[in-house]
């Protein structure tokens, strides 16, 4: 599996999980190999209908908030391209 692969895998994957959810702007943030365990994490970012304000005054073309997107790493096993696990990415406890 190349970076590409692991990319599209990982997006596909959080547009149908949260398929129900009408998420929207849905895109890569980070991704990395894991050489140890052979694995993906490729973060994705999303935005849920909740993050988006009701304008009150004047009609606007809806945006996401500043940092109200959710971002999850998605883990793909390299072997046989299998997504293993979805996990919260929480920037603000983030080292990075």
């Amino acid at each position: 599996m190349d970076v590409k692969e692991a990319v599209s895998t990982a997006i596909k994957h959080i547009a149908d999980v949260y398929s129900e959810e009408g998420i929207s702007h849905i895109g890569l943030e980070e991704v990395e190999y894991d050489e140890i365990n052979s694995q993906w994490n490729v973060t994705v970012g999303f935005a849920r209908k909740w993050d988006f304000p009701t304008p009150v005054l004047i009609p606007v073309l809806p945006s996401p908030r500043p940092n109200q997107r959710t971002y999850k790493i998605v883990v793909i096993r390299d072997r046989d391209k299998k997504v293993t696990a979805m996990k919260i990415r929480d920037l603000a406890t983030s080292n990075e």
